[in-house]
């Protein structure tokens, strides 16, 4: 043991050097995370033979002397997770100013082994909502203590599951099993190919048709006592294969596509130590944060229920203490479901901070939740609020203040004896504060943040006929005068995926290209500060939309999976380069038209397969996605001629373990 303990240390050193995304917007308040500077080029970019050096570090060296134990772990959360943060999270999203990080943690976890599943519940994928019991994906917004308090159990399993009960017969926590090392993980490589679009008035387009990623992340928790263990979640391999390249705002954007690198995204995402103390759970080192759905606090794990990758995550560098107050002096249900959890973080890296950039943002965060069963095997609820404060400070000295106040609940009801389950989610979050970090020309010394979104789930799980139908709803605050003391803008956070194209590629695309265009320096004029923050990052801003779908489990392993969406914007879009630039203020198009609400709709379908283990503990996951587009009038050219229709096709192919 002191072997393996010498190790782990050793091994914390060289992962404080691990690099994450840079920093992204900071109008819409979303995320914040925390991040270990590193210094010169390696702050910069991942070094891939470092961390290719610490995934054989744990192999060859840790799992030898640890007992090493495999277990298949679901790629794709529940649509509504529990309200639980990702494991350091929950704290997180009190610190997000512009938008507090808190989300349900997303499906982002390769597909459960389908052997361990029956036939009407597809390995992975899990109900929309996750019973409160189930703290994979459903964390409350701090880490709740574990039934078990041991690396055994699901809860700990997950590194990013927040919520780690405390045992039912009382506050003393049962002792995990010392010396073992738990090691899941998947490898992934996802083709994708979407027709050219025009994104301004002169018909540019930024040529990103054809896109090869993937990657390699591992997550092995070693149990180093009775009661400590040592979680970690490492992207050994991460980035661009192959494909289209553009050098479109590569300099602002969270996601750049202007190399491709077998490694450029490669990163150690968490490495954190959790005590099971008798009477709580406390959590120090470099976690995840996430909270509810993740509309302001999210995970980053990928979604198998989605229709894009999740390529970031909120990181902060916590010490997190959650317990259960009324268990000192009530032993009733309530007492016994009661969590509060604290954390002070310093952001690693989120939408708005780049520790590595020198953005330098402090967190303080608080969640009260309830989170248990009503009716044993009936009635599962998860019900919290999450408040976190956010100071922050960037690296060009601009300020930003910002409190965030989020709400959260999760409720799964069996109908009938039939196996056939309700399940209902629902998140709302609102931003106050004040930053400089954007001025108009009305607010010469920074603007007021008032901002609010939303968004709820609801589906029936049918086992008989093996389909699940689902439908959900989202509103963003937009903002219709930018130039006033008051940015009225939400946005989700980037990871929170809605639909294949208008949000991620038609919007995406289209406002980084606008904001490139305001660097072109034969330009005479310039912008306001902060014009590159109406980059949308894929993310929902600005939006109303209605997102059916359905989930139709054919054989044991096969899913077909058809959605809708339809969205349509709460203000007026507008280009901000033909906006400020061209006319002087006055609001128009991305392509010269009439500004409009009218966003589009689009249709999208996959068909994936699961295998059974093949190998050992390995499983395989196929796929096959399209999705067709129709941009609406808000995309219109000057003539009143629309965009045209766009499509996408994406390919999948997983390995899970």
């Amino acid at each position: 043991m002191a072997v393996i303990l010498g190790k782990i240390r050793d091994l914390t050193g060289l992962l404080k050097f691990a690099k994450t995304p840079g920093r992204g917007g900071v109008l819409a308040i979303q995320n914040y995370h925390v991040f270990f500077p590193s210094g010169g080029d390696m702050t910069r970019s991942v070094n891939g033979a470092l961390v290719v050096a610490i995934a054989a570090f744990l192999a060859v060296l840790l799992l030898p002397e640890a007992g090493f134990t495999q277990e298949a772990t679901s790629q794709a959360d529940p649509v509504v997770e529990a309200s639980t943060p990702e494991a350091e999270v929950t704290p997180e999203a009190e610190a997000q100013p512009p938008a507090a990080d808190a989300t349900v943690e997303p499906a982002g976890e390769p597909a459960v082994d389908p052997e361990e599943q029956p036939a009407d519940e597809p390995t992975s994928d899990e109900p929309a909502v996750q019973p409160a019991d189930e703290p994979t994906t459903d964390q409350p917004p701090v880490q709740a203590l574990t039934d078990e308090g041991t690396a055994d159990s699901e809860a700990e399993a997950d590194p990013e599951a927040l919520t780690d009960e405390i045992p039912e017969e009382g506050l003393v926590a049962k002792e995990p099993k010392p010396s073992k090392l738990k090691l899941d993980g998947y490898y992934w490589v996802h083709f994708g190919m979407t027709s050219g679009f025009a994104m301004d008035e002169t018909g540019a387009r930024d040529g990103l048709n054809k896109i090869l990623d993937h990657r390699l992340r591992i997550r092995p928790t070693l149990a180093v006592s009775k009661s400590v263990d040592i979680v970690a979640n490492v992207d050994i391999l991460a980035g661009q294969l192959a494909g289209d390249t553009t050098n479109a705002s590569a300099d602002i954007l969270l996601v750049p596509r202007h190399e491709k690198r077998f490694t450029s995204r490669s990163t150690l995402r968490e490495l954190y130590l959790e005590w099971h103390a008798p009477v709580g759970n406390l959590r120090v080192g470099q976690m995840h944060s996430h909270w509810g759905l993740g509309l302001v606090a999210n995970n980053g794990e990928d979604d198998l229920e989605a229709f894009a990758d999740s390529m970031l995550g909120d990181r902060v560098e916590r010490v997190q203490w959650t317990m259960k107050p009324g268990a000192f002096f009530d032993d009733s249900l309530f007492a016994k479901n009661l969590y509060l959890s604290l954390a002070a973080d310093l952001v690693f890296s989120d939408d708005h901070a780049s520790l590595i950039d020198g953005d330098l943002a402090w967190q303080g965060v608080g969640a009260l939740y309830w989170n248990g069963n009503v009716i044993e095997e009936k009635y599962d609820m998860f019900t919290g609020v999450y408040i976190a404060y956010r100071n922050q400070k960037y690296a060009n000295k601009d300020r930003l203040e910002v409190m965030a106040f989020d709400a959260f609940t999760s409720h799964s009801v069996a109908l009938g004896s039939a196996g056939v389950r309700l399940n209902v989610a629902a998140e709302g979050a609102l931003q106050v504060g004040k930053t400089d970090a954007f001025l108009g020309e009305r607010a010469k010394k920074g603007v007021d943040v008032l901002a609010w979104g939303l968004a709820a789930r609801a589906e029936v799980e049918v086992p008989k006929y093996r389909i699940i139908p689902g439908l959900e709803l989202g509103l963003a605050s937009g903002d219709a005068d930018r130039e006033d003391g008051l940015s009225r803008a939400f946005s989700f956070d980037p990871d929170y995926k809605v639909g294949m194209i208008l949000f991620p590629e038609l919007l995406g695309r289209t406002t980084a290209w606008s904001a490139h265009r305001v660097t072109d320096p034969s330009l005479q004029g310039r912008p306001s500060k902060g014009y590159d923050l109406a980059i949308t990052n894929g993310a929902v801003t600005n939006a109303f939309y209605l997102y059916p779908r359905i989930k139709i489990t054919a054989a044991k392993g096969l899913d077909i999976r058809v959605a809708f969406l339809w969205a349509r914007a709460l203000a007026y879009v507008s280009d901000p380069f033909n906006s400020n630039i061209t006319l002087g203020g006055y609001p128009v198009g991305y392509r010269g038209g009439k500004p409009s609400k009218d966003i589009g709709y689009e249709i999208d379908a996959g068909i994936s397969y699961t295998t059974p283990k093949v190998w050992g503990p390995f499983a395989f996951r196929i796929g096959l996605q399209g999705g067709l587009a129709r941009p609406g009038a808000a995309f219109n050219d000057a003539f009143g001629d629309s965009l045209g229709s766009i499509y996408k096709i994406r390919a999948l192919l997983d390995l899970t373990f």
